[in-house]
């Protein structure tokens, strides 16, 4: 007998197109690395964006000597700025008229270039993801920094920037970071149009990554510093949702010099504005902020003789760190920056905290608890917890562990091994698990796996038995094996 071949019904149907419509949206949100993802990032080797920037850039070059530094302008911790009588600007910077004027007209040349002919900028729409710059000794901090981000149950895919093939680790590159769904990616063939110019220095990479990223909204983090909650909700909430810029707060006031804004011809801020920037964390929006993402590169391209100075005056941090705020101020584009001060984690030394940690809290909840009122008792929002830690010095590399950092991690006094990070009961809690042993659980893990398989490490012995005599000892977790899983403590 024939019987006839089912049809599917109308309501399969439907089911069929909103799973595959969904399907695709999940993609789009949370890629995952495959042998099909190159091609997309091969849009990025054309060349025709960089070599636009190129030619931007060349005829933007300031015609002028640097400033000449005079001073190193002096700390303004932003907890005393209320009180601080002298406002006035720092003078650590000296440059003749006919030098402010050459750049002030270098300046209009590129932001007019930008107007006129903005180079397209390449990425996917819809994407969102991580960003993070890598040399051959930072490569363990991002694999440490990455598995603590899984831990917590980030599924964001993440883009790893090499400055060069040399930096290129096969076992990092070809097998760590595709099971942890992020990849590796060499700029300099991003950057071979700009040959003429110098390369791109450690702070200048961070903008070029960004710019070079596949993923039209953008979370970087330096390789040392990772989340001890979920960032992903910030890319769907208020403010980045209202901004497209969510930046986090040094400890200091402005140092920047009066020149600079002589050169933009823009008014200086007043002094209790905002703090200075510490960018190892910063969520932007490539599209809200193409204009702003471009100055900024302006600004880091020369940056170590002109705009670093004329930001910072020498003070603490100098470096890429203001350039994202003082380009979008610069185009009265929307941002927002945490207002939760940061905190500190350190060691002790001589009966003094030496910091070496610090600790960014969650710009969602530092947004609601800032616009209720300030009385904490009517105020309905519960105070920001953490988001990020910036282990920012030392680094906790295991290489690097049992020589040029033993004092971090061993008692001066006695010898004996003790916990890196110290702080008040009331900040500990604060992350809602131990985040120092979870933290260290990852880094032994890094040093066994990895062992024998870097470069970098060739010919030094003992850095996972080392580690792990330190772990055991002081957090008892030698159940940690090589492939071990995830999971908060």
């Amino acid at each position: 007998m024939y019987l006839p071949r089912a049809r599917p019904t109308r309501s399969l149907f439907i089911a069929l197109v909103v799973f595959l419509g969904g399907l695709t949206l999940f993609w789009q949100q949370y890629p995952v690395w495959s042998s099909s993802r190159p091609a997309l990032l091969a849009e990025q080797t054309d060349g025709g964006f960089w070599k636009s920037l190129s030619a931007l850039l060349a005829a933007a070059t300031p015609q002028c000597r640097p400033p000449k530094k005079t001073c190193v302008a002096k700390p303004i911790w932003w907890d005393n700025v209320h009180t601080t009588t002298d406002t006035t600007p720092q003078n650590c910077l000296s440059m003749p008229e006919s030098s402010i004027q050459a750049m002030r007209e270098s300046h209009q040349t590129y932001v007019q270039g930008i107007a006129n002919s903005r180079p397209n900028m390449s990425y996917i729409p819809g994407t969102r993801g991580l960003v993070t710059t890598a040399g051959t000794d930072y490569l363990p901090h991002v694999i440490i920094s990455l598995r603590m981000l899984r831990k917590i149950g980030c599924q964001l895919p993440m883009e790893v920037f090499l400055s060069t093939q040399r930096d290129w680790e096969p076992y990092i590159c070809n097998t760590v970071l595709p099971s942890l769904n992020a990849r590796c990616i060499v700029q300099s063939p991003h950057l071979r149009t700009t040959a003429k110019n110098e390369p791109p220095s450690r702070y200048q990479s961070k903008i070029v990554s960004i710019l070079t990223s596949t993923f039209s909204e953008v979370l970087f983090l330096d390789a040392d510093c990772f989340p001890v909650t979920d960032p992903t909700k910030v890319f769907t909430t208020a403010p980045f949702t209202t901004t497209g810029l969510v930046t986090f707060p040094d400890y200091w006031a402005t140092t920047a010099s009066s020149i600079y804004y002589s050169i933009t011809q823009t008014p200086f801020p007043a002094l209790d504005k905002h703090q200075t920037t510490e960018s190892g964390q910063l969520f932007i929006s490539k599209p809200q902020h193409e204009q702003s993402l471009l100055l900024a590169l302006y600004y880091n391209h020369f940056g170590k003789k002109f705009y670093y100075p004329l930001l910072s005056q020498g003070a603490s941090g100098e470096g890429d760190k203001d350039t994202f705020l003082a380009a979008a101020s610069f185009y009265n584009e929307s941002y927002y920056q945490v207002h939760t001060g940061v905190k500190s984690l350190g060691h002790m030394v001589n009966d003094h905290m030496d910091g070496s940690a610090m600790i960014q809290y969650d710009p969602v909840e530092d947004y609601l608890f800032t616009s209720s009122p300030r009385d904490s008792q009517s105020n309905p929002n519960p105070s920001p917890k953490p988001m990020f830690i910036h282990n920012n010095f030392p680094k906790f590399n295991p290489r690097l562990l049992w020589t040029e950092h033993a004092h971090i991690i061993t008692d001066p006094t006695t010898g004996a091994f003790r916990r890196p990070w110290t702080a008040t009961k009331e900040v500990l809690d604060s992350f809602g698990f131990d985040v120092q042993k979870s933290h260290w659980r990852e880094i032994l893990w890094v040093a066994c796996e990895l062992e024998g398989k870097l470069w970098a490490w060739q010919g030094v012995d003992g850095i996972c038995e080392n580690t792990r005599a330190y772990v055991d000892e002081v957090f008892g977790v030698n159940n940690v094996r090589r492939g071990s899983g995830h999971g908060k403590e």
